[in-house]
Parts: C-alpha cells; sequence; structure tokens
C-alpha cells in the first residue's frame, strides 16, 4: 500500500479581489498522485474588498496587520492537522504541480526546507515578464514536518517584524534545498505583480539578473490572465507600485 503525503497550501490575502480569485481557484482544482492537499487562506475582516470563497479552501481569520502575525496565525490553524508539508504562498503567486510533486520528494529525504533561487515575474499592467535568477525568494518555500516539530510550528517568532526577514533568521539551523533553475527542472513559478506589492515589477527588473520572455509564463493558462479577465480591470488595471 503506497503512503499518502498531505500537502498544506497557506496563503494570505487582502484586497485585489480578481487576483486573489484566480490564486484560489489555481491552487483549488489541483491535484497530484498520491497527495492529498489542504487549502488554508487567512483573512482579515475588516478587508475593504475581500475576494469570495472559492471551494476547497478553509478560511481563517487575524488581522491584516501586523503581517507576520498574520502568517502565524494561519500555521497555528494548521498545526492539527499536523501535514507532512507546509507550502507557504501569496495571493499573487502561482506555481505548478511539478514544484509540489518536487516538494514532496525532497522533503521526504534529507532536506528540511525547499526554496527557490529562481522565479517568473509578470506585470499585470504591461503584460511584461521577464525571468530572474540568483534570488532568494521567500514565497513558495516548502516545510517539512519535521522542521516544523523541531520550530514549534513557529515560523514567525516575532509577529511584529518582517515576514521573510523572520523566517530567514529561523531556518539558519536547517537542512534546505535550493533549485537554482527551475526552467531546468520543468517547474513554473510566477510571481504577478499589481497593486499592494512590496517590490515592483520595475524594481525587480533593475534589481535582479533576468530576461525577458515573450508572453506569458509558460504552463500557465493564458486565460487566466488574458486582457478580457476581470483581472484587467478595475483596482488590477493600475500600474504596479
Amino acid at each position: 500500500m503506497s503512503v499518502r503525503t498531505t500537502i498544506a497550501i497557506l496563503t494570505t490575502i487582502w484586497r485585489r479581489p480578481a487576483l486573489t480569485a484566480c490564486m484560489l481557484r489555481h491552487y483549488g482544482d489541483m491535484q497530484l498522485p498520491g497527495v492529498d492537499f489542504l487549502r488554508e487562506a487567512v483573512r482579515s475582516g475588516d478587508d475593504p474588498e475581500p475576494a469570495p470563497p472559492v471551494r476547497g479552501w478553509t478560511y481563517v481569520h487575524a488581522s491584516n496587520e501586523p503581517l507576520a502575525g498574520k502568517w502565524q496565525a494561519g500555521l497555528d490553524a494548521l498545526r492539527a492537522a499536523a501535514p507532512d508539508v507546509v507550502v507557504v504562498v501569496g495571493s499573487d503567486d502561482f506555481a505548478c504541480q511539478a514544484y509540489f510533486n518536487r516538494a514532496r520528494l525532497e522533503l521526504a529525504g534529507r532536506a528540511e526546507y525547499l526554496q527557490l533561487g529562481s522565479c517568473y515575474f509578470h506585470d499585470l499592467a504591461t503584460g511584461r515578464t521577464i525571468y530572474a535568477r540568483r534570488l532568494e525568494i521567500g514565497a513558495f518555500r516548502a516545510f517539512s514536518r519535521r522542521l516544523l516539530d523541531r520550530a514549534r510550528w513557529i515560523l514567525w517568532p516575532n509577529r511584529a517584524g518582517n515576514p521573510d526577514g523572520l523566517q530567514d533568521h529561523l531556518l539558519r539551523r536547517f537542512r534546505r534545498t535550493v533549485v537554482a533553475d527551475i526552467r531546468r527542472e520543468g517547474i513554473v513559478a510566477v510571481d504577478v505583480k499589481a497593486e499592494l506589492c512590496r517590490w515592483s515589477f520595475d524594481h525587480l527588473a533593475s534589481h535582479t539578473f533576468n530576461e525577458p520572455v515573450a508572453g506569458l509564463p509558460p504552463a500557465l493558462p493564458e486565460t487566466m490572465f488574458a486582457r478580457k479577465h476581470p483581472a484587467y480591470h478595475s483596482e488590477l488595471t493600475t500600474t504596479s507600485r
């Protein structure tokens, strides 16, 4: 009898309802042989533009500030389910099934967390895409249950700090695997830039080792970001900042 793996996808959501709905549907429809998915989104009661609920997701509530505390509240809620792997994605992050399969395989071995060293960035406002390398990416990190148990299920120990910085400090004592070039591995991971982003597309384009990509990243559904899609209207058509 084959052993199944439980992978939890954890995200936090705030405003940008059209893009958030795309992300929730993307992971809500994801299936992988031998894997049971748990999907948890942390939302805030004072969100002025909440995304509609999507089937397949469990929702918990926490204040949007501080953001590290919001992420930790989601992890706290997942602890009772004791998933084998927890993958952290932002509300504008899209990864394919191949990445989750890689996480399952890597974290069943010696590695305690998986991190990407390259990523696609897609700008909703202009339609531009770049492939960036030599990065330390906070999104898409995958954590084994062994790591989480050793860390007492606390990945954001100071709930008032910067989420990525807090993780970077904590993770120094754990074994990691870095996927340096996702294209060689057949993996697609896309960070979509719209409003309310911490780093704008132009900033990333000027501060990373990157190359332009014609059109959308490969394997990303064209319909997801077609010009007729609601995500190209209202708040998402504004130039990213």
